[in-house]
């Protein structure tokens, strides 16, 4: 086997591999970090770094889908996951536009390594730099009012990340002054997160928003209250951080667990906080940042999102028309009926368990994006939405085009373990796939899209599916239904 390539970086030299025409380096060390401190930037090295295997994911209980997307059982360390990997077409001075993925797993599982993410594709039919990257997870990344600024010390690891790409980025053929952030779920929010963090000025010209969690983004006072839970748990008179500091890894990650299935509070227990020193003080300070930034988004939904924690769950398949009047009268109050009628109008014959899913996409992903398109629109900032509705024929449809149903089809990563099982083996997938990923690289280039951008008075969005087609305000009967209800902020 030939030598890898090897490049001189800021830090010290690399060793990589090839594969299918592109240069990999994996695992390289951007930051450093003691438990609930701010990452601080690595002390570089002599010699050459080994940099063609993929470094530990951050502590985590992986889920069942963690290990579907990473095809392995993740190795782990605290003290030396805050890594990134690399893949390019070059490592020259052709100063091509630099793509950085934050992973999805609701801020609690999840690695830049996983197969789905693999930039081999995109940089190489792209001509473009793909950096993926690992950042502190669960408590040990959001925890409130432990150290100042312990309630997001994931998204300031994102931010290091950032720096490192702005510092490196070059020696692997990219441009630092083009560098695009995008992620989905957890990494979407988390792409949102960052446009209003003032640390992150100037390290990123583009964005990318794939059905972001943005509902997860909590409140200073939910997260003491998180913090708090996590202290009794332990057994702690405090949030003391020495104290914490002293916690076994493995009890704690067992502690976060039991706080992380408290559902509903479950999907707050560790998530961007609203402090006050990383991101604004509050949920529509935070909100206004981020549709402040002017920087170009690229952001969407899918139509199904929900699906894919609903579609295998026998209580919620139970539903009836009797069970759906009291979950439209908790969302809607007196509204219930009109916009029952809307979700049937625009879903004809969709069964009670299908509107259910429906009215929960809307609140959790769909209508928060869609607040925050339309502040950015009264800003001036322009943002381009899409909106994926090609359904995956998997496990008999029942998944239609659910949370995450778009990942391959960004990467162009159809052959990947995994997706055939989640999205079939259909022949319509590879041309969706080539429009999707050059859509992505596009934006990432040009900072625009081909349709026009998201305005209160049109709201055009670009329908993604095996045909494709530019609409006004799509199913624009159930938004109007949103519209005196409280979603996000």
């Amino acid at each position: 086997m030939p030598p890898g390539p090897e490049v001189d970086t800021p830090s010290g030299r690399v060793r990589g591999a090839h594969l299918d025409g592109v240069a990999r380096f994996f695992g390289l060390p951007y930051a450093t970090a003691g438990r609930f401190r701010r990452p601080e930037p690595v002390p570089g090295w002599t010699g050459t770094r080994d940099a063609s295997a993929y470094g530990p994911a951050a502590p985590q209980v992986p889920t069942m889908l963690e290990k579907l997307l990473s095809g392995e059982d993740l190795p782990r360390d605290e003290a030396g996951c805050l890594t990134v990997n690399v893949w390019t077409p070059a490592c020259d001075d052709g100063a091509r536009p630099v793509l950085v993925w934050i992973h999805g797993g609701a801020f609690a599982t999840g690695t830049g390594r996983s197969h789905w993410y693999d930039g081999t594709r995109l940089a190489r039919d792209g001509d473009v730099v793909v950096v993926t990257l690992n950042y502190r997870l669960g408590v040990l990344g959001f925890s409130h009012g432990v150290t100042p600024g312990s309630g997001n010390l994931g998204l300031l690891d994102q931010v290091e990340a950032l720096r490192w790409v702005r510092h490196h980025i070059a020696c692997f053929g990219g441009d630092p002054g083009c560098v695009t952030v995008f992620g989905e779920s957890a990494g979407g929010s988390s792409v949102a997160a960052l446009l209003a963090v003032p640390e992150s000025e100037g390290l990123f010209h583009r964005a990318v928003a794939q059905s972001p969690s943005l509902t997860q983004l909590r409140t200073a006072a939910r997260g003491a209250e998180a913090t708090a839970a996590l202290v009794a748990e332990l057994g702690l008179a405090s949030a003391d951080p020495d104290a914490l500091a002293a916690v076994d890894l493995d009890a704690l990650i067992e502690r976060q667990g039991r706080l992380l299935t408290d559902t509903p509070a479950g999907v707050t227990a560790a998530s961007p906080t609203a402090d006050g020193v990383v991101l604004p003080a509050d949920l529509p300070s935070l909100r206004d940042a981020a549709a402040a930034r002017r920087v170009p988004l690229l952001l969407g939904t899918t139509r199904d999102e929900m699906a894919l924690f609903s579609a295998f769950d026998p209580k919620h398949h139970a539903l009836d028309e009797r069970a759906l009047e009291p979950i439209a009268r908790r969302t809607f109050g007196e509204g219930a009926p009109a916009a029952l009628a809307a979700y049937r109008e625009v879903r004809p014959g969709a069964a009670p368990p299908e509107l259910a899913t429906a009215i929960a996409t809307d609140a959790t992903f769909r209508l928060p994006a869609v607040r925050l398109a339309e502040a950015r629109a009264e800003r001036g900032n322009e943002t381009w939405m899409y909106w994926f509705t090609w359904p995956t024929p998997a496990f008999g449809g029942v998944l239609g085009a659910c949370h995450g149903i778009e990942i391959p089809f960004v990467f162009a990563n159809l052959d990947k373990p995994g997706v055939d099982l989640f999205l079939g083996t259909g022949p319509e997938r590879q041309d969706l796939a080539d429009v999707v990923s050059a859509t992505w690289v596009t934006f990432a280039r040009q900072g625009a899209c081909p349709w026009p951008s998201y305005t209160a008075a049109h709201r055009t969005v670009l329908r993604l599916d095996a045909e494709r087609e530019v609409l006004d305000d799509p199913e624009g009967a159930t938004r109007r239904v949103w519209e005196p209800v409280a979603t996000w902020p």
